[in-house]
């Protein structure tokens, strides 16, 4: 990736607290300075490590839950500081209420599409929504969500939850007992 100086500077560079997906934070806050291009002629190779942490970003069950909790942050992150305007614009397909255009409509759009995604930092949003009469009243009244609704809705698994973790766990069991398998198959063949 090229960048300009003042570009990477503009957006605030890379997030220390990021390790898997900081290109990909990094290149969502690029497009907000200016024009990207992509060159269509690879100019680069990827590299694989096979062997075991010879790579932060292996695949493995730790690098496949920290992607998702960075990707749900980076993603929360980007549709709270997103203008209303911008927002209205990216996500008119994905609108409850094509109709709203007041600030606190749109903050209600963006709790409920971040919800809908399964992002688990949407709690947040609408537990602000909720202390805030006019919002409160804007959710009941323009989106058919009350409080009582929100506590149903927090009765709903999230991807952190323990239920949801149990299966997580019992997935990257399965993908950890393949991963054994296809190394044992790698080292058969290198003696070939």
């Amino acid at each position: 990736m090229c960048i300009r100086r003042e570009a990477l500077q503009e957006s605030g560079g890379y997030r220390y607290a990021l390790v898997q997906l900081q290109d990909y934070d990094l290149w969502l806050r690029l497009l907000k300075t200016g024009e990207v291009y992509i060159f269509q002629e690879k100019l680069t190779r990827y590299r694989r490590f096979f062997e075991k942490g010879k790579n932060i970003s292996e695949d493995n069950a730790a690098t496949r839950i920290r992607d998702a909790h960075e990707r749900q942050w980076i993603h929360y992150n980007n549709i709270k500081n997103m203008s209303a305007q911008e927002f209205l614009e990216i996500f008119s397909d994905d609108l409850k209420n094509p109709a709203a255009t007041q600030e606190k409509e749109v903050l209600c759009e963006k709790a409920i599409w971040l919800w809908n995604g399964g992002n688990c930092f949407a709690e947040d949003m609408f537990a602000q929504l909720f202390e805030d009469e006019e919002s409160r009243n804007i959710l009941e009244e323009e989106y058919g969500v009350g409080l009582k609704d929100f506590y149903e809705m927090n009765t709903k698994p999230m991807l952190f939850d323990d239920s949801a973790m149990d299966v997580i766990k019992n997935k990257n069991r399965k993908l950890s007992e393949y991963e054994k398998r296809i190394e044992r198959l790698e080292e058969e063949l290198c003696k070939l």
